[in-house]
């Protein structure tokens, strides 16, 4: 039986009412109450209610702010509302660039955001590179060659240049990648045994059996002891 309209005007009223009397805090309590839940549209559409209350009651450059739009963006991802995440992950890059500066590690994460989980699965590769090259740049001069982050972010350019078919200058950024994770985490770690992975794709499309091969063994003896 359809209830009538009144009522239904009224209980999205005493639910709206409701909602607003929730602090930041608890708003954002039920957001990641929903994401863990796996209700990642509720998770989202709390998120944007969460959003606009830490805009409205703490101003765009607090921590707040940003941590919900971040977290908001992340959510979309997996939505693959790309649209919408671009928006967010933007924003929170140009609040990271006024606030510490193209050479923080806060721009840095916003760019790579962008550029792997926005990007990359859209298939934007101009737009991707530029942001990874720029990721990359930016952790080498703040962490230095012999830094996890400073492989992954080589790993991720990497990733880039062979979706383009570059493969010789994929092939580089891998196995930079590989040398510094092989040192930092070691071999046994899941981001240098995924560098690897891309290594013996990378080979195999180029029919390179025996690197292919050399690697998969490789792998294998680390993972037998």
């Amino acid at each position: 039986m359809l209830l009538p309209m009144k009522f239904l005007f009224l209980m999205f009223f005493i639910s709206f009412s409701l909602q607003a009397q929730y602090t930041w805090e608890q708003l954002r309590e039920q957001a990641v109450a929903a994401y863990k839940a796996g209700n990642l549209p509720d998770a989202a559409a709390t998120y944007e209610q969460v959003l606009q209350k830490a805009f409205k009651e703490f101003g765009k450059q607090d921590e707040r702010y940003s941590q919900t739009a971040y977290a908001s963006a992340f959510v979309y991802c997996k939505l693959q509302n790309y649209k919408r995440a671009e928006e967010l992950y933007l924003e929170t890059k140009n609040i990271a660039e006024q606030k510490t500066g193209k050479e923080s590690h806060q721009y840095a994460l916003m760019c790579n955001k962008l550029g792997v989980d926005v990007y990359l699965p859209q298939k934007k590769l101009k737009e991707a590179e530029a942001l990874l090259t720029e990721v990359t740049q930016i952790q080498e001069k703040l962490l230095g060659k012999e830094h996890p982050e400073y492989g992954i972010a080589l790993f991720n350019l990497g990733v880039c240049y062979y979706e383009q078919k570059k493969f010789a200058d994929a092939e580089t950024l891998f196995l930079k990648a590989k040398n510094t994770l092989e040192k930092t985490l070691g071999k046994k770690h899941q981001d240098y045994v995924l560098v690897c992975s891309y290594l013996i794709k990378l080979y195999e499309s180029q029919n390179r059996k025996v690197l292919s091969e050399m690697l998969q063994k490789e792998l294998q003896e680390v993972f037998k002891n």
